[in-house]
């Protein structure tokens, strides 16, 4: 049985997390003990849906991605190639109790 999704769902950006996340950095203090919700956006789930259909897979050597202009490229290109490499995790033994419940 699936669930419908009849409300929309909140979601926020990489970018959007930014300008709430720096003020409780430089003022701890302030925001002990506080519940901070943030979101920068409400969309259904066909809305999700759509967009993540226009998205597309393009696989890139290791080389080209630690080119990417982003920080931590490098880093990121060698845990994906550590994956590609070792696939270190058993699906089984990582999700197998939780599935077994549905």
């Amino acid at each position: 049985m699936a669930l419908a999704m009849k409300e929309p769902l909140s979601a926020v950006s990489v970018n959007g997390i930014g300008p709430v996340v720096v003020p409780i950095f430089n003022n701890p203090d302030c925001y002990v003990g506080m519940k901070i919700g943030i979101a920068g956006d409400k969309m259904t789930m066909d809305e999700y849906v759509a967009i993540i259909k226009t998205l597309k897979y393009n696989q890139v050597s290791y080389e080209a991605f630690t080119q990417f202009p982003i920080p931590g490229a490098d880093s990121m290109a060698s845990m994906f190639e550590y994956y590609n490499l070792y696939n270190p995790y058993d699906i089984n033994l990582t999700c197998g109790s939780y599935y077994s419940y549905f």
